[in-house]
């Protein structure tokens, strides 16, 4: 259905909106509020460190429940609501305890909209860009407010945009029609509460169960692994890129316009994608993607002029906008349907949360001894770790397209 097509769109715009506002802008926000680098990195890989358990215990509970779309929207309320709560925080302990709270509920969005659109059928790679292309207008826009009227506005944008994406998620999607409601309606059907008990009963089995399935998976195994030393990079650049930008040269301002470009980038290779997967299997553009993304950081970490950084914001965008959704789409083929929500849950709680957090705390250390320019050869070395892993175990030889 298009309104079904078009409330995806619309989610994905909003909720990863709401991330371009805060995840960019955060560190110069506490930067302001007299933070050290070390403390920097603590408060995001805290954040980063709830998020493992928050997305798995989410993605239980969006597994099991008959209202997926009721899971969804509390974990929507509960993100907006709670990160407003950090603009009146300004002591670094109660900031820490706060911010890990809001990652509670914010980290587990971003897996929980990509099962959604996968038990959907929708063209996960089309709907994907909407989220690079919400992205880089939320953080284009909170970087010329955040000048104007202080970095402390990105707090209300983050709330206002989890509240629109409830409105979405009700207004667009209908009552009890969408794919992921039909469960709620053949519970109904055949059974309601006694229906209840014996999923309450199965469920830790079923759990069990699933995550034996996905252990014996040896392609599921082997592109955790490899993909754990590039996703944590990808998201620590979010709070990084700042500092390096300003160190060259830059504004406030000028990150915003930077961001828009770059996750711009992605959205446009989103676009291409598809065709490219013509031409050159899943696995060999996940490895591509790997190793511009350890060339770039390489680069960075030369200290480059800031119009240089500017000029060269296409390699973002090739780099996720492959991995972004390659690595998704390639679970959504190597693993069985029953289990999709918990296998993305789990990889982004690994892929993108366990690695964040190394590279997130190593960097606030490494940005208070050494500068911005010396946390980006961190992040070449990792990623370069990555790519070798994933060339050594044979991956990029396979095709999961010819193997469902």
């Amino acid at each position: 259905m298009k309104k079904e097509y078009y409330g995806h769109v619309l989610l994905f715009t909003l909720v990863y909106g709401a991330m371009g506002v805060l995840a960019p802008l955060i560190g110069q926000y506490l930067k302001g509020i007299g933070f050290s680098g070390t403390q920097i990195g603590s408060v995001t890989a805290t954040g980063t460190f709830v998020s493992i358990f928050a997305i798995t215990f989410w993605g239980n509970i969006y597994n099991h429940s008959p209202n997926k779309r009721k899971v969804v929207a509390v974990v929507f309320l509960m993100a907006g609501v709670t990160g407003l709560l950090l603009m009146e925080v300004r002591q670094y302990m109660i900031f820490l305890l706060v911010f890990g709270f809001v990652y509670f509920f914010q980290s587990a969005t971003l897996p929980l909209l990509d099962a959604m659109t996968l038990e959907n059928q929708q063209p996960f790679g089309q709907v994907r860009k909407w989220g690079a292309i919400g992205y880089a207008l939320a953080v284009f826009f909170a970087g010329k407010l955040a000048t104007e009227w202080g970095s402390s506005v990105i707090f209300p944008m983050f709330c206002i945009a989890f509240m629109m994406a409830i409105f979405a998620l009700y207004g667009f999607m209908g009552k009890g029609k969408c794919a992921h409601d039909l469960y709620a309606c053949a519970h109904h059907e055949s059974g309601g509460i006694q229906q209840d008990i014996e999923n309450t009963e199965k469920g830790i089995l079923k759990n069990k169960k699933a995550y034996s399935e996905l252990l014996s998976n040896k392609h599921y195994m082997l592109l955790l692994i490899c993909t754990f030393f590039v996703g944590g990079t990808n998201v620590a650049n979010n709070t990084y890129f700042s500092f390096l930008y300003i160190e060259a040269g830059g504004t406030l301002a000028g990150v915003g316009v930077t961001f828009l470009l770059m996750v711009g980038s992605e959205a446009l290779m989103m676009a291409f994608v598809e065709k490219i997967e013509r031409v050159i299997s899943l696995e060999k553009m996940i490895v591509i993607a790997m190793a511009i993304s350890a060339l770039r950081y390489f680069w960075y970490s030369t200290s480059p002029a800031y119009w240089m950084l500017i000029a060269t914001c296409f390699a973002q965008g090739i780099v996720n906008g492959i991995i972004l959704v390659e690595i998704v789409k390639e679970i959504g083929i190597i693993v069985k349907p029953h289990i999709l929500g918990i296998a993305v849950s789990i990889y982004h709680a690994i892929c993108s949360n366990c690695s964040a957090i190394l590279c997130q705390y190593a960097g606030g250390v490494i940005l208070d001894r050494y500068g911005a320019s010396t946390v980006y050869l961190f992040f070449a070395a990792f990623n370069l770790i990555g790519v070798i892993l994933y060339m050594a175990s044979g991956l990029h030889k396979y095709d999961a397209s010819t193997k469902c």
